[in-house]
C-alpha cells in the first residue's frame, strides 16, 4: 500500500493541493475517480492528475472542486498550504 495521504506529495504545493484534494474525496464521499470527476463536471484523468499533484488547475477547476465537496476554495487552499509548510519544516529538520 501507498504512503499515508498525509504525507503524500507534500514536498510541492500541487503535490499538497493533490494530497488534500485525495483526502477530501476519500474522507467526504468515498468515491473513486470516474465518479467524483463526473460529478464534479470534470475528465477522470484530469483528477487523477490533479490529486497525483501533476496538474496546474485554473481557479474554476478548484471552484468546482470545493463546491462539489461542499468546503470553500480558501479553507482547500489553507489545507494545502499547511501541509506544504509542514513538510517544509520535516525537511529542514532533518538537514
Amino acid at each position: 500500500m501507498g504512503r499515508p495521504i498525509e504525507r503524500r506529495h507534500a514536498t510541492t504545493r500541487a503535490g499538497a493541493l493533490g494530497a488534500v484534494v485525495t483526502e477530501l474525496r476519500l474522507k467526504k464521499v468515498n468515491l473513486g475517480y470516474k465518479e467524483a470527476a463526473e460529478k464534479m463536471g470534470i475528465d477522470d484523468s484530469y483528477l487523477q492528475r490533479l490529486e497525483a499533484g501533476k496538474a496546474n488547475p485554473t481557479m474554476d477547476i478548484l471552484q468546482a472542486v470545493a463546491d462539489f465537496y461542499k468546503v470553500r476554495l480558501s479553507r482547500i487552499i489553507a489545507m494545502a498550504e499547511a501541509r506544504y509548510a509542514s513538510a517544509r519544516r520535516k525537511r529542514a529538520k532533518k538537514s
